[in-house]
């Protein structure tokens, strides 16, 4: 009779502490539901760690809610009270989805993970927006992985965002990864051919670069980044013509938009300073001039192309008078024709950074340029009008300083 008494003791006593650490799951939900966030942690472990709680479906759905909702607290108390918070709301709703057997909490589960991945998503855009590209990458691609495990809807943004802030933080191999993801699931950007063909290019794979720069032109015939993309491909490989050609092509897609003209000014310049032979040089010269000028005739207040008119003959002119310097004392007459040929530059840029001084009055790297030319061409009055404005200017700047 008393062996019985002390089993009835032991089989009360067994179901009342099962029943104590099921408690311990309902306490935290109504701590929750109170904002006890501390007290609702403490008793979500309690459950969690216990073998009569650990393998419950409600007791990970409950824990996830914790986690979920120390994440986005405002209150200040409860922001440092555990880390990586979200990966843990994550963790735990995974597992309640392994143990729902029943679905009892499925629908629910799905409704949390989809916002959890919207909070991973929203991580990766603040710190890309503060250029830690690496959690970037981490905040996207978690997005991204859940999007397509959990929720059968793929995030294209998410991957597309993943591989551009892997590739800004350097991790070549995990940006192409995801870029590949984001063109497979066809990601409505062109920027997604162009940032590939570049990784394809940059590796040594200039038939791949090639493919996927066409496979993008075919879906965006139009777009001029692509047409860039494939000019400097081209360029890789010395077919210089081609290059033309193509950024021709370009500016004929749109042939009345100024930005389009400059940026073909801007390309023309580039490819001219990549250059060694003088007559290739002079041929994309004239191109990125002629670009320049087209820009300015759409839209007379440009001020870019305008300085970079001057600029081009400008550094042109430098190209040459450090040709003419190294040439041998003996070399007179070499010399002064490259010294002639350096000062017709340097008069074709004065009326072109004149006019971006004009659009732009206290500009100081026009006014630097135009100090330049100004004392080397011998222009007193200039000079000293100019000279006085940038005084001017860098000594208000100056005073700012002091009082800041």
């Amino acid at each position: 009779m008393k062996k019985i008494a002390i089993l009835l003791v032991m089989v009360i006593g067994g179901i009342a502490f099962a029943q104590a650490q099921s408690h311990k799951v309902v306490s935290a939900y109504n701590y929750l539901r109170k904002s006890k966030l501390e007290k609702a942690l403490e008793a979500i472990e309690e459950a969690k760690d216990h073998k009569r709680t650990e393998n419950e479906a409600k007791t990970w759905y409950y824990r996830g809610n914790v986690y979920l909702t120390l994440h986005n607290t405002e209150k200040e108390e409860y922001k440092d009270l555990v880390e990586g918070a979200l990966d843990s709301a994550f963790y735990s709703y995974k597992k309640a989805m392994d143990l729902d057997e029943k679905d009892k909490y499925t629908d629910e589960i799905k409704d949390r993970i989809k916002f959890v991945s919207e909070q991973y998503f929203n991580n990766g855009v603040t710190n890309y927006k503060s250029k830690d590209y690496d959690q970037a990458m981490k905040g996207f691609t978690m997005a991204a992985t859940i999007n397509e495990q959990y929720r059968d809807k793929i995030d294209t943004a998410a991957f597309y965002y993943a591989g551009n802030s892997a590739d800004l933080a350097g991790h070549k191999d995990k940006a192409l990864k995801y870029y590949k993801k984001a063109k497979k699931y066809k990601f409505d950007n062109p920027r997604i051919y162009s940032s590939l063909s570049r990784l394809y290019s940059t590796k040594g794979d200039t038939a791949k670069a090639f493919e996927v720069v066409k496979q993008g032109k075919k879906r965006y015939p139009d777009n001029y980044d692509l047409t860039i993309t494939e000019t400097n491909l081209y360029l890789a490989k010395g077919e210089t013509q081609k290059a033309l050609d193509n950024l021709k092509v370009a500016v004929k897609q749109d042939s009345t938009n100024p930005e389009l003209w400059f940026a073909s000014g801007v390309n023309y310049e580039k490819m001219m300073k990549e250059q060694e032979a003088d007559s290739i040089k002079e041929t994309f010269m004239d191109e990125a001039i002629n670009a320049y000028q087209k820009a300015i005739e759409l839209d007379n207040e440009y001020y870019e192309p305008a300085f970079n008119l001057g600029a081009i003959f400008v550094n042109r002119a430098a190209e040459l008078q450090k040709k003419a310097n190294a040439l041998p004392l003996e070399a007179t007459e070499k010399y002064e024709a490259l010294k002639k040929q350096a000062d017709s530059l340097l008069k074709k840029a004065v009326p072109h950074l004149e006019k971006a001084r004009e659009i732009r009055p206290d500009d100081i790297n026009t006014l630097q340029s135009l100090k330049e030319i100004y004392a080397r061409l011998n222009k007193a009055e200039k000079l000293k009008e100019v000279n006085k404005r940038i005084q001017e200017l860098t000594g208000a700047a100056k005073q700012k300083g002091k009082k800041e």
